[in-house]
């Protein structure tokens, strides 16, 4: 049986200095809780998140992204604000929220529609946000919610997107690990 590897496609993303700085105040600001927090580099927007491929489906995909991104122009979007996803009552995802997201929304819809046509099934949904942290607990609601509340409002950053990445992902316990199987430059 041939090995199956865990994918998903992207578009990366560099913190300028304002945002590195912010992103270094709230990992001081809620040190001690249990938070994994992304290592700088690799920093990302999922467009799809795909899961289990065989190698002859990884090979569909690559054609379906060369063919997607030869078709469309560079845009660019812009991280404001921090903001948090809950699960079950509790915060568990703290990101930079998007916005000016309608080319990121139309590319990966685009994107999905087209593996679907493959019968290559991802994530249907699909809410633009640049993930900073997972969160396992907070001790400290109170304070989380303070301290989210004051970056509200945070330098904005504009992101220029002119290429995505094809990305496995490699669970393991220190994290997960995203190894490149291509890359596609938009025209």
């Amino acid at each position: 049986m041939m090995k199956t590897k865990r994918v998903f496609i992207a578009v990366n993303v560099e913190l300028n200095c304002d945002l590195e700085r912010v992103f270094q105040e709230l990992k001081d600001e809620l040190e001690g809780e249990r938070i994994r927090w992304v290592p700088e580099n690799n920093f990302h927007i999922t467009l799809r998140f795909i899961g289990d491929l065989q190698p002859d489906q990884i090979e569909i995909a690559k054609l379906i992204l060369d063919q997607v991104c030869s078709q469309r122009r560079a845009f660019g979007f812009k991280l404001h604000q921090v903001g948090f996803f809950k699960h079950r009552g509790n915060p568990s995802v703290l990101f930079f929220n998007l916005d000016h997201v309608e080319d990121l929304i139309c590319l990966s819809g685009i994107i999905q529609k087209r593996l679907d046509e493959k019968g290559i099934s991802s994530n249907k949904k699909f809410t633009p946000h640049l993930t900073l942290a997972r969160i396992k607990k907070i001790k400290g609601l109170s304070n989380f919610y303070h301290v989210v509340d004051k970056y509200k409002e945070i330098p904005t950053q504009e992101i220029k997107v002119d290429r995505i990445v094809f990305y496995e992902s490699v669970l393991k316990p220190s994290g997960a690990e995203y190894h490149v199987l291509d890359e596609y430059r938009l025209s």
